[in-house]
């Protein structure tokens, strides 16, 4: 992406798009998150002057040509929906020439001069600005921190530190942009001396080589840092959190830095490196912060929703041994809602799925402990979907946000005991209440998929679709996202749209029926849902 604009398959053959236009549209695409966007950010990026119709028809033009320069690369390399386009990274990925030059500009010699493309040309300047590396006199140079932090000690493994979803005082989204970028400059400056061990919690987790939270790394991080970005004191401060103890070990603040523009390289390095100088004597001296034995709570349920099974049997093992080594009740609460995954999903099998075990789990999960909200709500969620025990677990969920209000996963899982018992007004509620926590969340696409659920129930088919296919936009092997949308899309007139949903169903779970569906029992106390439910899934193809 460095240099000249260059596509060229592993046998050597250039396959770069003959049009400058096509070449832009294409790195935009790899440059995306998993290399896809919706068909309306790319119409306002290059076609943002036209009419609707027009714009529409000049993607789709665009798109059968790029389609044909990339032949050589097979027939799936462009995935395109209605709404989504994506780049198979199976068949290609964004990456550095061996040939580029060190000094090499990125995307060198894209410029459109189009009319409408002016959002393109504002994309490019922002990541040729964020490509490129600081002035001398600005980079936090290893050797420069060193000089200022001595005597330290270095630890005898890298300190794992888990990055929690940024807080701000308002509903701003810059303030919160604010808080992840004053965060990644501290961690910067903290890795240049530190040997660091990231585990990424929060939105777009695993970019910017922080590292996200895989579940192949077994082990998950004891420490945990949240930044808060508070505009009525032009402040971001820090906080760093001990898992096991439950305690604040360190805090730290910076001024004047809570807008994006400041946070991102006004502030200066002296009270960088004063934070630095602050925290590091702390972790280099204590041998205890390296990864965990077990997996923590975050990272346990940000690796269910992967949704692979393998990962899933990995899991399960590692929480089994958590609990007869630890006797933790987050642990027993964690191997309930597990049990709810993958029945739902039908990923393997969790021993743990039968009403009495569900009962016997979830009894252990309630003791108190620093993690009591995420236990009770867990723990509510798997006896009303499983054990059939709706009102306890409505119970449970309730208690669950009151000690925890600020937790969007909390809120969740109250909307949909709520839905289950057909409370839909009260779901609908805690539902828009997660995804305003949640949105960004690494799972907030579950957030979605609920709201689009408890949508479908009170017939608002619009919002179910709309719903849906954002989770799907970010989770494509959600099942019970693809279901609900399906129905809702051939509700609203769109068979077509709700075939292609039921194909993608039935490749994930192949022999699924309608009357599997409604005979797995999961369904909420609404009058004719079923009946609703059964009628979209039969007009989308689903017998």
């Amino acid at each position: 992406m460095f240099g000249p604009f260059r596509v060229v398959t592993a046998t050597g053959q250039d396959v770069t798009p003959k049009g400058q236009l096509r070449r832009a549209m294409l790195a935009v695409l790899l440059m995306s998150r998993d290399q896809i966007c919706t068909r309306q950010s790319l119409i306002e990026m290059f076609w943002a002057e036209s009419d609707p119709a027009k714009s529409a028809a000049s993607l789709r033009t665009a798109l059968s040509e790029l389609r044909k320069d990339l032949a050589p690369l097979g027939p799936d390399c462009i995935i395109a929906d209605r709404y989504s386009i994506r780049i198979d990274p199976d068949r290609i990925t964004a990456g550095l020439a061996p040939s580029a030059r060190r000094d090499a500009a990125f995307l060198e010699g894209i410029d459109l001069s189009l009319r409408g493309a002016e959002g393109f040309e504002t994309w490019l300047r922002d990541q040729r600005l964020n490509q490129e590396p600081p002035p001398a006199e600005q980079a936090l140079e290893p050797s420069a921190l060193l000089a200022l932090i001595e005597p330290m000690i270095t630890p005898p493994a890298a300190v794992a530190i888990g990055l929690l979803p940024c807080r701000s005082d308002g509903r701003d989204p810059s303030s919160e942009l604010s808080a992840n970028l004053a965060l990644d400059r501290f961690l910067d400056a903290l890795s240049g001396v530190l040997a660091l061990r990231l585990f990424d919690y929060r939105d777009n987790f695993g970019l910017n080589g922080r590292g996200g939270p895989e579940l192949d790394q077994s082990n998950g991080p004891r420490l945990m840092i949240r930044a808060s970005c508070h505009r009525a004191r032009n402040q971001v401060s820090f906080q760093l959190l001990d898992t096991q103890s439950g305690e604040i070990l360190w805090t730290g603040e910076l001024s004047g830095i809570a807008s994006p523009a400041a946070a991102a390289g006004a502030t200066s390095d002296h009270d960088i490196l004063r934070l630095v100088e602050e925290l590091v004597p702390m972790l280099a001296e204590n041998d205890g912060y390296g990864e965990t034995e077990v997996l923590s709570p975050y990272q346990a349920i940000v690796s269910m929703f992967h949704l692979r099974q393998d990962r899933l049997d990995r899991l399960q093992t590692m929480l089994e041994t958590a609990v007869e080594d630890r006797r933790s009740p987050i642990h027993h609460a964690l191997l309930c809602y597990l049990s709810t995954i993958r029945t739902g999903e039908k990923l393997g099998k969790s021993g743990f799925a039968a009403p009495d075990a569900v009962r016997d789990l979830a009894r252990d999960a309630l003791r108190p402990d620093r993690f009591h909200a995420f236990s009770l709500s867990m723990s509510g969620y798997a006896l009303t979907y499983l054990a059939g025990e709706a009102e306890l677990g409505l119970d449970l969920a309730k208690k669950a946000v009151e000690i925890a209000p600020a937790q969007a996963f909390c809120w969740d899982q109250l909307a949909l005991c709520l839905f289950s018992l057909g409370e839909l007004d009260a779901g609908a509620i805690a539902a828009q209440r997660a995804q305003a926590l949640g949105m960004h969340s690494p799972i907030r696409y579950t957030y979605d998929t609920t709201a689009a659920i408890i949508a479908f129930a009170r017939s608002d088919y619009v919002a179910a679709a709309k719903y849906g296919n954002r989770a799907l936009f970010r989770m494509p092997r959600f099942t019970s996202a693809i279901r609900y949308t399906a129905a809702a899309m051939a509700h609203l007139g769109h068979p077509n749209d709700g075939h292609r949903l039921v194909r993608q169903l039935q490749l994930l779970q192949p022999g699924t029926s309608t009357t599997e569906i409604l005979d797995a029992g999961h369904l909420p106390r609404v009058a004719e849902f079923p009946e609703r439910l059964t009628a979209g899934l039969k007009r989308a193809g689903l017998r």
